[in-house]
């Protein structure tokens, strides 16, 4: 990374509060990287390379890591024919193009080697802009009316008024100086109860950010009960993000592999649980079926008990 992008990536961080900077951080440890191969020296931190710039890759030619793009030529198989890379530190070389597998080997964040910066720019930008929404609430309540003073010596005489106030010091008053003040209410103390609101829709943002990675937040704040199928209903669409970043990391390595080097890209189980041979097993269409079908048989068996009970008692 230039000096130039480190500048940008902290202006936008200042841009977006802590938010930018805290989700990156997070990404960094969405998978564990490591080597088993003593000639290959991972980067520091792979996986904010692959967030920031969409793919990873290790140039078999030169023997380094660079981070790429696709050109959008396609090889008769429908697979990325070449790559445009540069090195990390950009001392070497910026911008060079080297063929996918033979010259390069790629790892996408995603199937389309897509970055996760846009995103992780949009949903710290919606929680900055909630943030100072709550805060411009939270002065909007508070109790404090405006003075309006007739002339300068009169201002003077309130300011004085309430610096002693503030110190708890008794003050003198010239008589009907202060007599007939008239106040302006500046702000609404009773709109303080739509703060829940405001609240609400950050743990919003928080869910949906969640929910890309694999995270299941979207009971996080119900407030009555709810039944285990309303619990498990999004286990599958937050998965899905995340199981096909763990994919392209598993291609990755099965290359690495076969050119080899001896790499092991791990989940990280806060996230995800890798699945065992049962669940890949459970997860077949075959079984899908069959547990569709299972409620029907059930149904079925009940009635033919109630046949057999209700035969019991006539007799």
């Amino acid at each position: 990374m230039t000096r130039k992008e480190l500048q940008e990536l902290i202006a936008k961080s200042k841009a977006t509060m802590p938010y930018y900077e805290k989700s990156i951080e997070r990404d960094a440890f969405l998978f564990k990287w490591k080597s088993n191969t003593e000639e290959l020296k991972l980067p520091k931190f792979p996986e904010i390379l692959i967030s920031l710039e969409g793919a990873l890759g290790y140039d078999l030619k030169k023997n380094l890591w660079v981070v790429g793009s696709p050109t959008g030529k396609f090889d008769k198989y429908g697979d990325f024919q070449d790559f445009v890379c540069r090195t990390l530190d950009n001392t070497d070389m910026l911008g060079y193009t080297a063929k996918n597998h033979t010259e390069v080997v790629m790892c996408g964040n995603t199937p389309l080697y897509r970055s996760f910066e846009a995103e992780r720019q949009f949903y710290a930008g919606m929680k900055t802009e909630t943030d100072r929404s709550i805060r411009a609430q939270l002065i909007n309540s508070r109790l404090n009316k405006a003075f309006i003073a007739e002339n300068d010596q009169q201002r003077k005489m309130i300011d004085k008024a309430y610096e002693y106030m503030k110190d708890g010091y008794p003050m003198v008053i010239v008589t009907k100086m202060l007599e007939g003040i008239e106040t302006v209410d500046l702000t609404s103390p009773g709109e303080i109860e739509k703060m829940q609101y405001l609240s609400s829709f950050y743990q919003t943002m928080e869910k949906r950010e969640a929910n890309d990675l694999g995270v299941d937040l979207e009971n996080i704040d119900k407030k009555a009960q709810v039944t285990s199928e309303e619990i498990n209903q999004y286990n599958d669409i937050t998965t899905l993000e995340y199981l096909t970043m763990y994919e392209m990391r598993l291609m990755f390595v099965e290359e690495m592999k076969e050119n080899g080097f001896d790499i092991e890209i791990i989940p990280n189980p806060v996230f995800f649980d890798e699945p065992t041979k049962e669940d890949i097993e459970e997860g077949t269409f075959e079984a899908a079926e069959a547990e569709e079908e299972a409620p029907t048989e059930e149904i079925n068996e009940k009635k033919e008990e109630e046949v057999e009970v209700n035969e019991d008692s006539n007799s």
